[in-house]
């Protein structure tokens, strides 16, 4: 076991790891603040981030991009944050007040959750961006060719139904049904299209596996 250290403070917590052996986390600063970092060769990186504000990555590339979100101290809105080669990017507005980056593949494309006022999702590359579904859709997870899954409002006043989207055609994914509330969803997706989630049955949640026909 090894102890990776913090940024000054007393507290930090890993959250992810590339094959290389780069970890990514956060960690309190000696002021105090809430900071990503990167960890690699025994060194640990403050990764920064905006003024004023802390910052929570969510995932990493195996090249090292790192991406994740910036939080404000006060009366700010949540930022979604890119760290690549030293630098802190900020991928947008998407006409949003809180935006998270939460996954990446690797040709650099990143999987962007929107929420305040409405959910939305997004998958963002090089400064422009593919909406993903309309109002209400919630983004989970994404693979290595650019399958998104999570949940979407399929219809006005319907339930949050999980879906599957790929190249622009969005499906949804069938529940175990039952009387209860509509709590099924979607949250990760490996490289064959195993997706793995939760559905409601008339026993409660249960913990679901889809894969391709």
């Amino acid at each position: 076991m090894t102890d990776l250290g913090t940024l000054g403070g007393r507290r930090s917590e890993a959250v992810a790891i590339t094959d290389a052996g780069q970890v990514i986390g956060t960690g309190t600063t000696a002021s105090g603040s809430e900071h990503a970092f990167l960890w690699q060769n025994g060194s640990l990186t403050d990764l920064g981030s905006l003024p004023g504000e802390e910052s929570a990555p969510t995932a990493i590339s195996g090249n090292g991009t790192v991406v994740g979100y910036a939080s404000p101290s006060m009366g700010d809105p949540d930022h979604a944050l890119a760290w690549q080669n030293g630098k802190l990017h900020d991928l947008g507005s998407f006409a949003s007040n809180n935006k998270h980056a939460i996954a990446i593949d690797p040709a650099g494309r990143i999987l962007v959750s929107t929420f305040r006022p409405d959910m939305h999702a997004f998958l963002w590359t090089d400064g422009s961006s593919v909406e993903i579904g309309r109002r209400h859709t919630e983004a989970e997870g994404l693979n290595d060719h650019d399958w998104v899954i999570g949940t979407a409002l399929f219809r006005k006043h319907g339930p949050q139904i999980p879906f599957v989207w790929h190249a622009g055609g969005m499906t949804a994914l069938p529940t175990l049904a039952g009387p209860g509330p509509p709590t099924s969803a979607a949250y990760r997706i490996n490289d064959n299209r195993w997706i793995v989630g939760r559905s409601y049955t008339d026993r409660g949640d249960r913990a679901v596996l889809w894969t391709p026909q």
